[in-house]
């Protein structure tokens, strides 16, 4: 029989599949001895590769759980809906339960003795252990004008080199005007050096009823500033700090003033005052440096405690015309001598001397 004939024999209802085998003489008992070892090996290999798929998701799952458990105060609301921006912005400014950033800053060099029962208005200068030059020309210029309700004191770390160390030491018995606190002096623990300003001011000044804190670099109208603080200005329980205020600034994630996301995840800071010079009322001084023992540590030091701080412990802002910031124009003396300026920065010492003589001449042209 021919397989023309085979193939007419054939049920029209039979599986297509094996006509076709029968047509080369193929039969079903052998098509079941000999299965494919190729489709065999495929099969392992695709369940080998499913588990390990599985394992991957698993690990995955419960790593990213573990996350956002431990983050939960900033990703989810009470109803374990995902936080919105403005949601996660305002859950930040709320204090930690627990101190992250402990403050344990040890005065090494102080005079415990410098301000009294008239002491109004205590002046914070943060200073580079090397910068003499600049600490000898705010004292011979407008520290000068200082009466006996302001004082002034530079706030200082210590340096690894010992030559300096010697130095600020021997000036600090000289002048009585230094506190040295037990860190290294640098940029990142400026915003440790202002804290320390502010603690100390806390437990030494305690009468007195304003904090300036000024730069090294910068001149302070210190009989106009007394003026207008006596006269224009008036707090609560809250405080104020009073500056030249920026609104909206940005965080830099590179460079000298970079801050990761991990410390702050926003990209703009809350309101702050320049950080040249501001003043802050001693009311809230040391509440400020408890703030910061349940915050993450920046070194922004006027976004952090004039911003950030300030915004966890609801006090109060208060813009003035007179301070100044950073691209500030250059001051003349007879910006002061018309009661123009409270203060300016980016001043040499030469700078300071030059106007101090200009405001203390007879004849400044003004």
């Amino acid at each position: 029989m021919n397989a023309m004939n085979i193939f007419h024999e054939r049920s029209p209802n039979q599986n297509h599949f094996w006509l076709k085998n029968d047509l080369f003489h193929v039969t079903e008992p052998e098509m079941t001895k000999k299965p494919c070892k190729l489709s065999k090996w495929i099969v392992k290999a695709m369940i080998i590769v499913a588990v390990f798929i599985f394992a991957i998701l698993f690990m995955w799952h419960k790593f990213y759980s573990r996350k956002i458990v431990s983050h939960k105060n900033f990703t989810l609301n009470g109803d374990g809906k995902r936080k919105t921006q403005d949601e996660r912005y305002a859950d930040y400014f709320i204090l930690r339960k627990n101190k992250i950033n402990p403050f344990s800053v040890n005065f090494t060099s102080m005079n415990e003795n410098l301000c009294d029962g008239r002491t109004y208005l205590i002046i914070i200068i943060p200073s580079k252990v090397q910068n003499s030059r600049q600490r000898h020309a705010i004292r011979s210029t407008w520290a000068m004008t200082s009466s006996a309700l302001v004082k002034h004191v530079f706030l200082v770390g210590y340096s690894l080199n010992t030559s300096w160390n010697d130095n600020i030491r021997k000036e600090s018995r000289v002048f009585k005007d230094i506190l040295q606190g037990d860190f290294v002096d640098s940029y990142y623990n400026l915003t440790l050096n202002i804290l320390m300003g502010l603690e100390w001011s806390h437990l030494f000044c305690y009468n007195a009823t304003f904090i300036l804190k000024a730069d090294d670099d910068t001149f302070v109208n210190t009989p106009y500033l007394l003026h207008v603080l006596q006269t224009n200005v008036s707090f609560d329980y809250r405080g104020v700090i009073i500056g030249k205020l920026n609104r909206d600034g940005k965080v830099r994630r590179n460079g000298v003033w970079k801050v990761g996301t991990d410390s702050y995840p926003f990209p703009h800071y809350p309101n702050y005052m320049f950080g040249n010079t501001y003043l802050v009322s001693r009311n809230i001084a040391n509440r400020l440096v408890k703030a910061s023992e349940y915050m993450p540590y920046l070194p922004i030091e006027d976004a952090y405690i004039t911003g950030i701080l300030a915004k966890s412990i609801r006090t109060k802002h208060q813009h003035m015309n007179g301070f100044t910031f950073w691209y500030d124009t250059p001051p003349k003396a007879c910006d002061f001598l018309n009661s123009k300026r409270i203060t300016a920065t980016k001043l040499s010492p030469r700078m300071m001397e030059f106007i101090w003589g200009k405001i203390n001449s007879r004849y400044p042209n003004c």
